[in-house]
């Protein structure tokens, strides 16, 4: 069978040939690590990886279950069993319509081990949504989700304070994300030179904001 995507949110807008877009696409299917040929095919295929993508309407956002969560020890991606997946984050990235690729890791999903999601934007403001203050979060949540008729929050494991922890990869993902052949240019700005003796923290205020620069001394 073909893999299969379930749309969550349609719009009232269409697009030139008449048909609607999608705001949300949640992919959950099975882990890129299983060997099938729907695995295949749900995260190799260029047609349907594409097609998925342009029924996303100009903010849509893509959802998808990525498997198990990579090892600070696992190889190169695209060497190990986690290959699909890569396979299918290139794509992705080579695609001119994408603005954030965000991944995180969650533990409530009913498996033995944790699990990772990918969420695919194709607008940049998902960011500033991805990386909102918890407060504001909470605000959405309790504005936007219908309460259980107790009174109660419907959602048990996610609030701000969940989103915060989602912000930042995992480590496992950032090392294995920095083995690649070439190493992506981020990476050599990870973490601080450890054979510097002083770190110089100044701060550029002149122009209101809160930027400041790294500045290595040697002794």
């Amino acid at each position: 069978p073909a893999p299969r995507a379930t749309p969550t949110t349609t719009t009232d807008d269409d697009d030139d040939d008449g048909e609607d877009k999608f705001d949300v696409i949640v992919l959950d299917a099975l882990d890129p690590e299983d060997e099938s040929d729907v695995a295949d095919k749900l995260y190799t295929d260029d047609a349907f990886l594409g097609a998925m993508y342009d029924s996303l309407t100009p903010d849509g956002i893509i959802v998808a279950q990525v498997g198990t969560p990579p090892s600070i020890h696992d190889p190169r991606a695209d060497r190990g069993i986690y290959d699909l997946r890569e396979r299918m984050f290139l794509h992705l990235e080579r695609r001119d319509e994408t603005a954030a690729m965000l991944v995180y890791e969650e533990t409530h999903c009913g498996f033995n081990e944790p699990h990772s999601f990918l969420v695919l934007c194709r607008s940049r403001d998902c960011r500033s949504r991805w990386y909102a203050d918890d407060d504001r979060v909470d605000y959405w949540i309790r504005e936007r989700i219908a309460s259980t008729r107790g009174g109660g929050m419907s959602l048990v494991h996610y609030d701000g304070g969940t989103q915060r922890s989602f912000r930042v990869p995992p480590r496992a993902w950032e090392t294995v994300y920095c083995r690649r052949e070439p190493m992506p240019a981020e990476c050599a700005y990870r973490g601080l030179d450890q054979s510097m003796a002083v770190f110089d923290f100044g701060r550029d205020d002149a122009a209101g904001e809160g930027n400041f620069e790294i500045r290595t001394v040697k002794e």
